[in-house]
């Protein structure tokens, strides 16, 4: 997958300094700086040369198209990462507010169970005593 480039990170700045580029300049500049010899330059020297400079000027780009797909999977990993925290935040107030309305829930359970008892209580207390007039 391809993609411009920003004006600010142009092929030469990516370049500058690299073993590939300055032997690339060198085979592009040097047959044009022999001017002793460019009598002597035929079409097929000039054919291998322009193939040569071609292939590599291809894998100078291929090179950094290899590096800019590598920043561009780590920069994915680095955001990917930064939402698992976000998600485990979330994960763990989603938590915090389940065991809170279960907390609520068992003491509800409870009190209802207490009443169940007591109303079992007020059943047996009336069955028991009975007034007759």
């Amino acid at each position: 997958m391809y993609r411009q480039k920003s004006p600010n990170s142009s092929f030469s700045k990516r370049l500058s300094g690299n073993f590939q580029a300055v032997s690339l300049a060198s085979s592009l500049v040097s047959p044009l700086l022999a001017t002793e010899d460019s009598l002597s330059f035929n079409k097929q020297h000039s054919t291998d040369a322009a193939a040569l400079a071609i292939e590599q000027l291809s894998n100078c780009y291929k090179g950094s198209i290899r590096r800019s797909e590598v920043t561009e999977e780590t920069m994915r990993s680095a955001k990917a990462f930064t939402q698992v925290d976000q998600y485990l935040k979330n994960t763990r107030l989603c938590l915090d507010k389940m065991e809170n309305t279960v907390d609520k829930l068992l003491k509800t359970n409870d009190g209802i169970a207490k009443d169940l008892t007591a109303l079992d209580d007020i059943q047996r207390s009336l069955d028991i005593d009975e007034l007759r007039p």
